[in-house]
Order: structure tokens, then C-alpha cells, then sequence
């Protein structure tokens, strides 16, 4: 389920998206300096596998299985690492909460999203149904 097409959309995809001011891969903050960083650290790699996933599974419309999967995993991970002190206050911590909010905040927005199409659609339907039985 997860394999390394997730490091690779967040290689070539998601990095420039987080960062689109800089499209080289030799320069970019997010290849340069996040993913070494999360190759160290299992609770970033997670969450770094997470937003990849869930834009993969955003594109294919078919439900979050792997997005739910990642995201428990990754709060797991990162519950043991807040429990400690000295690894409460590092980089790759507070790098993967901040990510974490932001999946929950793109999670909910394309939710809200879907609810707004849906109404805008019943409504359309509901118009064109009284169009028809008041014609």
C-alpha cells in the first residue's frame, strides 16, 4: 500500500507545491532540507508520506484508506515524540504538526468543497424538476 510512488510524488509534486518559488530540485527547501531531514525522523516521514498520499487519493476520488492509515500512523509517532521534551522542541516536530494542520485544514476544505458541489447540483436538479411541473 505504501510503496514509492508516494516518495515520488512528494519529490517531484508536492515539494514544488509547498515551495513554488524555486522549481530546481538542487535548490529547493523542501528536497534540500526537509527530506533529508525526514529520512531521519520516522514521524516527519510519515507525514511527509501523508501529504503525498492524500493528494494522490484527492485525484483519484476514491476515499482516503491510505490517508487514514498514514495519518494514524503519524500521529502515533508524533504523540511519542511531544511526550518528550528534548524531542518536543525540534525541527522535524514542530515540522510535521504544522504539516499535520494543514492536511486537516485541505481535508476539510475538499469536504466542504464536495458538500458546496453537492447542494449546488440537488439544487439544479430541484429547480429544473419545478420548471418542469409548473410549465
Amino acid at each position: 500500500m505504501f510503496n514509492a510512488s508516494y516518495t515520488a510524488v512528494f519529490l517531484t509534486k508536492i515539494a514544488f507545491q509547498y515551495y513554488p518559488l524555486d522549481l530546481e530540485e538542487c535548490s529547493n527547501p523542501f528536497i534540500v532540507s526537509w527530506w533529508p531531514l525526514a529520512l531521519g525522523d520516522p514521524a516527519l516521514f510519515h507525514v511527509s508520506l501523508q501529504t503525498a498520499c492524500l493528494d494522490e487519493e484527492l485525484l483519484a476520488q476514491r476515499g482516503f484508506q491510505a490517508s487514514e492509515i498514514l495519518m494514524a500512523d503519524s500521529v502515533a509517532l508524533l504523540r511519542r515524540k511531544v511526550q518528550d521534551q528534548g524531542l518536543a522542541i525540534q525541527d522535524s516536530t514542530m515540522n510535521s504538526v504544522i504539516t499535520l494542520a494543514a492536511i486537516e485544514v485541505r481535508i476539510r476544505t475538499e469536504l466542504n468543497c464536495a458538500w458546496i458541489y453537492f447542494g449546488i447540483a440537488a439544487n439544479s436538479v430541484f429547480l429544473s424538476s419545478a420548471k418542469e411541473i409548473l410549465s
